[in-house]
């Protein structure tokens, strides 16, 4: 994502061409989205997970 928006940046200063650079950032945007949605759904995974691996560990203490 860095590199996408440092290339976006260097490109726009470089050109005056607005639809192109509307159509970039719509494609930087929508794939930061799709990173967040994707992000969002492996917490709702592995947060009952982790939370039975942390309880496993605390009965094995016992």
């Amino acid at each position: 994502m860095v590199v996408w928006v440092n290339e976006f940046v260097n490109q726009h200063l470089r050109s005056e061409n607005k639809n192109a650079s509307v159509n970039k950032i719509g494609a930087i945007v929508e794939h930061h989205l799709r990173v967040l949605s994707f992000i969002a759904h492996v917490e709702r995974i592995m947060s009952p997970i982790c939370f039975m691996e942390m309880f496993k560990c605390m009965l094995g203490m016992v």
